[in-house]
């Protein structure tokens, strides 16, 4: 009986190895074709990133832009996404799997991801920042009236690495307590067991605290303790997926710079500017070497909209964060978005 056990599960073991290996066969590009669906993972509890609507059930949110500008590009529909859950602990094991084809907003452009032969992470779509929510006490509206008291955080995220740096570099001396995920970081801080709770500013901004208690009086503090360039992220033998996700983001760029907008991209077919009809497929364009077609940045933008248009719309005045841009302006206003020459 035993043995009859063991070679089950190893038949088992060896049918998993055979599905798991044929699922991941050709390349990611392939598969998009294929399947006629591209996979977007993210974190769907973060309305900035991706929410889905209660009563329409469609999807909103900064990554699901993108995924969509992604799916006109290759898939000449913008409608033909999955979003797929991913959060701190699970996102690379995700993508390494492939449970998805793309990575986007949850995870930092780092050396740790992007050194390794496992994962390759595109240029910043987004500059993000991490900051303070703290319990408000009188006369204390700064870190300097903070020293030395508790501040709770999610142990193994850049948010802790920054934060211990933050620390160490001004002299805090405050007392970090690691949590092991983002509901105990939050119990804890509602339960007081720490003066502050370090997250994303996008997240302290978020529905997750929409449901503090009206005796509990919370604010975000002014200081924003470093800067998370956020990116998607393929894996590291993906070369045509990165490619493409690398010039989609300039192409994106590229159209605010033009002043390519969604509502006026059809009056720009008509310009005698090379570079606009290279941008636009009017010409021959570049799509060839990307396996796409010379209309992919077109149908991008026409989707979408220009870079400034997919922050605009997810973060700017008109919406709950308002948040002003920042880094993420145009170089010739200050600040690092830029895009080179379609040339």
């Amino acid at each position: 009986m035993r043995k009859k056990l063991i070679i089950l599960f190893l038949s088992f073991f060896y049918m998993m190895t055979i599905f798991t290996h044929s699922a991941l066969a050709g390349t990611t590009l392939d598969r998009i074709y294929r399947r006629g669906t591209v996979l977007c993972g993210t974190n769907t509890g973060i309305e900035a990133y991706a929410e889905q609507s209660y009563e329409t059930k469609k999807w909103s949110g900064f990554d699901v832009d993108v995924c969509k500008a992604v799916a006109s590009a290759v898939l000449g529909d913008a409608e033909k996404i999955k979003l797929v859950e991913a959060t701190t602990t699970n996102r690379l094991a995700k993508l390494k799997r492939g449970d998805f084809d793309i990575l986007l907003g949850v995870t930092p452009w780092t050396i740790a991801i992007d050194a390794g032969k496992d994962f390759s992470s595109v240029e910043p779509m987004l500059f993000s920042g991490q900051g303070f929510m703290a319990h408000s006490i009188k006369q204390m509206d700064s870190m300097e009236d903070f020293k030395e008291l508790k501040v709770c955080v999610q142990k193994g995220t850049t948010v802790h690495s920054n934060l211990t740096e933050y620390n160490r570099r001004e002299k805090l001396d405050l007392k970090i307590i690691s949590l092991p995920n983002f509901e105990r970081t939050k119990e804890f801080f509602f339960l007081k067991r720490c003066h502050l709770l370090a997250e994303d500013i996008c997240i302290l901004n978020s529905k997750q605290f929409s449901n503090i208690p009206d005796v509990m009086d919370v604010v975000i503090l002014p200081e924003i303790f470093a800067f998370t360039p956020l990116g998607p992220t393929v894996r590291g033998d993906d070369d045509e997926l990165f490619t493409i996700l690398k010039w989609l983001r300039l192409a994106l760029i590229k159209a605010e710079q033009k002043g390519i907008t969604k509502s006026n991209i059809d009056t720009f077919l008509t310009s005698e500017n090379p570079e606009i009809q290279l941008l636009l497929g009017v010409k021959k364009g570049f799509g060839s070497p990307l396996k796409l077609d010379k209309k992919w940045a077109y149908r991008a933008i026409k989707s979408v909209g220009n870079y400034g248009e997919i922050y605009n719309r997810n973060f700017g005045e008109n919406t709950t964060f308002k948040f002003k841009r920042g880094l993420n302006r145009l170089v010739k206003d200050g600040g690092a978005m830029y895009a080179p020459p379609f040339y």
